[in-house]
């Protein structure tokens, strides 16, 4: 399971379920389609994530909407690759020049676990079901049958969880949080009433 998190509101802004040892499920290669969703609604300044995201690619897509992408800097990167990265993320300067407010930054990764770890706590230890489908499918349909399955039980927790933040949001604050949802759903032509 990969997600993109709000560091304030533990609001799961974007969320994608990748079959283990298969093609796109490092987390370097899901954040350009977690952004790509995420942008719809939110507007982030920075996207923070560990090692894993450090690369030229995730920060063009990051840059691609106005962010800038911060990680740990991976040891054993060479000074021209992380030249030529930094022409693309200010997190490169930063880290030279005021490694103390990098850090700061970066440990604001861990509200991402926290929020898995809450997550755990509501729906249980698995992030999705481990059981089996139905015996009478074939192999492959089982498989792809399982999948859709546990992504749509994944997405169904993601709208339970953000709608338990709007909650306590609203208690702690004592007051309705009005939503728009211009941006993420707009009304399909046919769906529209007829203007008289």
């Amino acid at each position: 399971m990969h997600a993109l998190t709000g560091r304030v509101s533990s609001v799961i802004a974007a969320v994608r379920l990748t079959e283990c040892f298969r093609e796109h499920t490092s987390d370097a290669a899901n954040l350009p389609p977690l952004l790509d969703f995420a942008f719809k609604t939110y507007d982030f300044k920075r996207i923070i994530g560990d090692k894993a995201y450090l690369s030229a690619s995730n920060a063009d897509a990051a840059r691609k909407y106005g962010a800038s992408l911060w990680t740990p800097i991976k040891s054993g990167l060479t000074k021209d690759y992380l030249d030529r990265l930094g022409e693309k993320t200010e997190m490169i300067e930063i880290a030279r020049s005021n490694g103390e407010a990098f850090d700061a930054v970066v440990r604001v990764r861990s509200r991402v676990e926290s929020v898995f770890s809450a997550w755990k706590r509501v729906f249980g230890p698995d992030m999705v079901a481990v059981g089996t489908a139905n015996e009478r499918l074939d192999a492959k349909d089982t498989k792809a049958a399982l999948f859709v399955a546990r992504e749509n039980e994944m997405l169904a927790k993601a709208v339970v969880w953000n709608l338990r933040r709007v909650v306590m949001f609203e208690a702690l604050h004592d007051d309705c949080i009005r939503f728009s949802l211009d941006r993420a759903f707009q009304p399909i032509a046919e769906d529209r009433p007829d203007e008289a």
